[in-house]
């Protein structure tokens, strides 16, 4: 998959998905206003439970289908109007940008965004990295992000990518996953860390803010934080507001709590004047891998 056809996919499903997205956000702002509205407009039952059960809220996710207020209060907590943050949303976010690197296609005739998830492989978009004969002879680069004024300027460490060591791609998701040289000159991936890619449904629901860690136009990193919204969720894909750019392709959405909800692959216009990002879900992804590799 090229990235115009990325693209073009991303805003034929925008475009679909129009009549739906707008009842959704009709159906919140209705709700989160206090108005009589069944939440299940909004979101399904089992997705409601999941997130109540991946926020620690167990309790609250047994009353969840049984009253509308159950649903109100775990609404409430993720995107009520209170926008402070515990001071670990900081240091987790740290943590997690670590990991997250400029892909340098070819010495840099294509920049994308990619995330190690294990020490010695990355995950970033097929139309990024669509074949072996791509990613060889390409790196990731980690650390590549702008100093404190006043600091010299950082370095990014890079590491050649290694499709020998393993290579796997979906045009249908637009995913790669392939193996890094993790040991190059003394300098080790291990110590940027890694994402974890949980298979669980629920870890954000319509309405709640995503942050997305990406190098836009293959710049130093950048973050999108809060004034960014999911706006639906279908199928295989996630759709959401953000500011994003070329370079930002393969990037890694997380929620609030840094867990990597999906990967980054398109922003295009939605039919109604505006313009949104489609990123494919982390839970899609993994049941396409645990399917295709048992």
């Amino acid at each position: 998959m090229d990235v115009n056809n990325a693209r073009l996919c991303a805003a034929v499903r925008m475009v679909e998905r129009g009549p739906a997205r707008r009842a959704r956000g009709a159906a919140l702002a209705e709700f989160m206003g206090g108005a009589d509205v069944d939440p299940t407009l909004i979101e399904p039952i089992d997705r409601q439970q999941a997130r109540a059960k991946l926020l620690h809220m167990e309790s609250l996710g047994t009353q969840i289908g049984k009253t509308p207020e159950a649903s109100r209060k775990l609404f409430e907590a993720v995107i009520g109007k209170d926008d402070s943050l515990p001071r670990r949303f900081l240091a987790s976010g740290d943590a997690a940008a670590r990991a997250v690197g400029r892909v340098i296609v070819h010495g840099g005739a294509l920049y994308g965004t990619g995330s190690l998830i294990g020490s010695r492989v990355m995950i970033t978009n097929n139309h990024v990295l669509p074949d072996t004969d791509t990613a060889d002879g390409s790196a990731i680069e980690l650390g590549y992000y702008e100093p404190v004024p006043g600091q010299a300027a950082f370095e990014g460490q890079s590491f050649p990518l290694d499709p020998d060591l393993f290579f796997y791609t979906s045009e249908d998701l637009d995913f790669t996953l392939c193996g890094v040289q993790s040991e190059i000159d003394g300098r080790s991936t291990a110590n940027f860390g890694a994402l974890d890619l949980f298979w669980e449904s629920g870890k954000a629901l319509v309405g709640e803010r995503v942050n997305i860690v990406h190098h836009a136009g293959g710049r130093p990193q950048v973050l999108s934080i809060r004034e960014n919204a999911m706006v639906d969720i279908f199928d295989d894909w996630l759709h959401y507001l953000a500011d994003t750019e070329p370079g930002s392709s393969g990037a890694a959405v997380f929620n609030d709590e840094w867990q990597m909800i999906a990967l980054h692959h398109a922003s295009v216009p939605t039919g109604d004047g505006s313009v949104m990002n489609e990123g494919v879900r982390v839970s899609s992804i993994v049941a396409h891998l645990v399917g295709a590799m048992g």
